[in-house]
């Protein structure tokens, strides 16, 4: 417990650090994108526990998974871009409908190469290590999140709690 409650103590403010820049503008900085890729690589490296030559391995599959997971969510994001451009530019029903559906379709391919990422992360680890390999996964987003928010927080941009949010978005 006091382990675990030590690594949420590191990571934090690590994880504050890199994501300074995400909190200036809606883009994320490359920079700091890359910073927090690379910071995520040496955490799972940390919590794997791997040998030398299993290490390697998994960094080879793990980057070639997220550059496809990468490559799925720029294809989702540029169809939500589309069909929201099809709805501020009052589209037909019938094009609104299939632009949807498109949005629909990548959203299922994003999960199934989500899902194929993990999977196939089984052949490299042990039961152990791919237990924590999937919970980590499962949280780091998460977590990095809470980070942006409790930050966002002490520096005085906003409250997500409110009920009105900052900004809204207009359809």
């Amino acid at each position: 417990m006091l382990k675990s409650h030590l690594k949420r103590l590191i990571i934090f403010p690590i994880a504050f650090f890199l994501m300074f820049n995400f909190t200036a503008s809606a883009q994320p900085n490359p920079k700091a994108m890359e910073q927090l890729k690379q910071f995520k690589k040496i955490k799972l490296l940390e919590i794997l526990d791997l040998d030398e030559a299993t290490a390697e391995k998994f960094l080879v599959k793990y980057n070639a998974n997220e550059k496809k997971v990468e490559e799925k969510k720029k294809q989702m994001d540029e169809a939500v871009q589309d069909l929201e451009n099809s709805l501020k530019n009052a589209a037909s029903k019938d094009e609104i409908s299939k632009k949807t559906e498109k949005v629909l379709q990548l959203t299922q391919e994003f999960q199934k190469v989500i899902d194929e990422s993990l999977q196939s992360m089984k052949s490299i680890l042990n039961e152990v290590q791919y237990a924590k390999y999937v919970i980590f996964e499962h949280r780091f987003r998460g977590e990095v999140q809470k980070a942006i928010i409790e930050r966002m927080k002490k520096r005085g941009r906003g409250n997500p709690d409110d009920e009105e949010p900052p900004r809204k978005r207009k359809w």
